[in-house]
């Protein structure tokens, strides 16, 4: 699994957009964004 995991992430990065790893039951265990900000947060 791993591996997919990294193919996934250098496909992301390469695309500048977002990842999702899901569990087995469907949840999101993990999310990763490599692209700029939509909205950035003001502050």
């Amino acid at each position: 699994m791993i591996e997919r995991v990294d193919h996934a992430q250098g496909i992301a990065i390469n695309q500048r957009s977002e990842m999702f790893i899901q569990r087995r039951d469907g949840r999101i265990r993990e999310h990763k964004s490599y692209g700029d900000d939509l909205f950035p947060v003001k502050g």
